[in-house]
């Protein structure tokens, strides 16, 4: 869940990434080319491209989750002792709007540790609200969450009982009003007595009656799918904040108390290393599978009205044909009794007939 510990964890979270991907494709139908012709290789790999190309969101949102178990489970930050608040209530408007201490940049300014009330108890409500998998708190607590991240709070949130020990790092955001947050916590596990530590990052904004919101665009869910455009200028000074020394350092303390965590309980390695991923690879296959229903849906909507415009244009052109027809006809009167051809020939099958006098076109 946090892009901050993307520099020191790089590495071997993209192995992790790969390889679950890897798993992914061939649950959705992809095959192993070891052995095969040129060719069958060749169409292989052309069939995964496909895949990959029609799937692509869903295939994210699955190595997307590892990067997120890894990097809050292995998240590296280390302070314990934050304030929680167990009730699902939402951030009230303060009397009076945080602001930073003074005007510096992130580049100079340092860590500000559980110095804004308002900002712990919007985050202490927010982890409250998604352990128990509360969109409706969290639609209140943030801003440009997408369809597909909140689908995958509801599967994750099922794994976690609860957030403990948080605590606020912060410094100032692109403006007055905005604040770049990194969250220490510990993430306890259902049944697992050990918590696994994490660091998570948040980038805070005010609303115009002064409470505080969390702007999901910069999620870690969101900075790796890329569902919604970034602002260039925030994402600017996000990249430079995950440069500084502190925020590496605040990083390397966590990922020491992580890897003590984990080697310390067994049961804990086994559920962030192999269930909870497990449970987010099906989360991603579901939803490539539902992606390809609702591409099939829509194909078969698009042909079906296809089809209609095309009866409609045909029913359209008869009608006009048969009103040209009409338009040009003449009034004829019969002078003596005369049959009536289904065609215009004499050896067409007599219809009918016309008596003397009768008038027609």
């Amino acid at each position: 869940m946090s892009n901050q510990n993307q520099n020191s964890n790089e590495n071997k979270t993209n192995a992790v990434n790969n390889n679950d991907v890897k798993k992914i494709v061939n649950t959705g139908g992809g095959t192993n080319s070891q052995g095969k012709s040129g060719s069958n290789v060749q169409n292989d790999l052309s069939s995964f491209a496909e895949f990959c190309r029609r799937n692509v969101r869903y295939l994210a949102a699955a190595g997307l989750f590892l990067i997120i178990v890894f990097l809050l489970v292995k998240g590296s930050a280390g302070s314990s002792g934050g304030t929680k608040d167990n009730n699902n209530n939402v951030a009230a408007a303060p009397t009076e709007t945080p602001a930073p201490e003074t005007e510096v940049s992130s580049e100079t300014q340092d860590f500000a540790k559980d110095a804004y009330p308002q900002i712990n108890e919007l985050i202490s409500n927010y982890y409250t609200a998604y352990a128990n998998g509360d969109l409706d708190t969290l639609a209140v607590l943030t801003q440009n969450m997408t369809e597909t991240e909140k689908s995958y709070i509801s599967v994750f949130s099922q794994q976690v009982a609860q957030y403990e020990n948080i605590s606020c790092y912060t410094k100032s955001g692109l403006d007055d009003t905005s604040y770049i947050v990194s969250v220490c916590l510990d993430m306890r596990f259902n049944d697992i007595e050990t918590t696994a530590p994490g660091l998570e990052f948040f980038y805070v904004r005010t609303n115009p009656d002064g409470s505080l919101y969390i702007d999901q665009r910069y999620s870690q869910f969101n900075l790796s799918k890329h569902e919604q455009a970034l602002e260039p200028e925030v994402e600017a000074l996000i990249e430079d904040f995950k440069q500084q020394e502190d925020v590496i350092a605040l990083q390397n303390q966590v990922q020491a108390r992580y890897t003590e965590a984990i080697a310390s309980d067994e049961n804990l390695r086994v559920m962030a290393e192999e269930t909870v991923p497990g449970v987010i690879k099906v989360w991603a296959s579901d939803q490539a599978e539902a992606a390809k229903a609702a591409e099939e849906a829509a194909k078969a909507e698009e042909e079906a009205a296809k089809k209609a415009a095309e009866e409609e244009a045909a029913k359209k052109a008869e009608e006009e044909k048969k009103a040209a027809e009409l338009a040009a006809a003449v009034t004829v009167f019969a002078t003596s009794k005369v049959n009536v051809h289904a065609q215009a020939s004499e050896e067409a099958d007599i219809i009918g007939q016309l008596e003397a006098g009768s008038q027609t076109t």
